[in-house]
């Protein structure tokens, strides 16, 4: 019976999706990277117009869902990525990872399991049209 119950708790872990944020309000943008023609530029918001862009964006990535897997994070996933999302939650530290068809997330302490990030193209779509323009991007990663 205990088994039983297992079973059924690791299934609904594993299909049922989450909030890529659980808590938007504990929740700080730290740093996004972009990967663009061979060079990484970075943007950290500074300014009190882009701590508000921030905000936005981090409100947004609550309305985002997240599906778990048994698929360890490694380094590498954020280094083919191209944006990655840096959040820290009161928590965690978090990354968000997304390609031009995948998209996964993990927190850097614990067991480091990624999460596949639902829908990441228009999750993609809407962050460059937050981040375009206006924005001081340094080059380098984060």
């Amino acid at each position: 019976m205990v088994l039983l119950a297992l079973l059924v708790m690791a299934g609904a872990w594993l299909c049922c999706p989450t909030p890529l944020i659980g808590n938007p309000i504990q929740t700080e943008l730290l740093s996004v990277q972009v990967a663009q023609d061979g060079q990484v530029f970075c943007w950290r918001p500074r300014s009190v117009a882009e701590r508000q862009r921030a905000r936005a964006i981090v409100d947004h990535l609550a309305t985002v869902e997240k599906r778990s897997t048994l698929r360890r994070a490694t380094p590498a996933l954020a280094q083919r990525a191209e944006l990655v999302l840096y959040v820290r939650t009161e928590d965690c530290y978090q990354t968000v990872a997304l390609g031009e068809t995948a998209g996964l997330a993990w927190h850097q302490d614990g067991l480091g399991l990624a999460s596949q990030v639902l829908g990441p193209r228009a999750l993609t779509d809407y962050l460059r049209s937050q981040l375009d323009g206006g924005l001081s991007w340094t080059r380098g990663a984060a």
